[in-house]
């Protein structure tokens, strides 16, 4: 199983029962915060390292802020992003339990002559963690 999900391009995002219709990408970032114990004077090396807080943040990129401004402050729930992965097969990331707490910005709204594409505009969310929650269980994928 490992090695089999290649994310080539993103396909759409869900929160809970919420279809993001206008998700153009997502951006996932984890990262623990680590406590060092160097040991006794003149140790040659790290004793243990404890884990003392965890965090997994996403951001979801858009082309409707109106379809963004929605989630905010919604009701923590399971976000799925669909993903085209190895052979153009739909794969999914699931990112327990998030929230979004912040609204979204920043919104461009470029001068009409500039052309070009049509911005996207992101919303940030975090995942909410219970008691038992581990990576295993707040990122999985299928």
């Amino acid at each position: 199983m490992a090695g089999e999900l290649r994310i080539y391009a993103a396909k759409g995002a869900v929160h809970g029962a919420t279809t993001i219709a206008s998700a153009t990408h997502v951006g996932i970032r984890s990262t623990s915060v680590k406590g060092i114990d160097p040991g006794a004077a003149g140790a040659p090396g790290m004793v243990e390292e404890v884990v003392t807080d965890r965090s997994v943040e996403v951001t979801v990129f858009a082309m409707d802020p109106s379809e963004l401004q929605s989630l905010c402050e919604a009701a923590a729930a399971n976000l799925v992003v669909t993903v085209v992965g190895q052979g153009a097969a739909d794969k999914t990331i699931t990112i327990k339990n998030i929230q979004f707490n912040d609204p979204p910005g920043p919104i461009d709204a470029p001068r009409r002559d500039a052309g070009g594409k049509v911005p996207s505009v992101g919303i940030t969310a975090r995942g909410q963690w219970g008691a038992v929650d581990t990576w295993a269980t707040m990122i999985t994928y299928a």
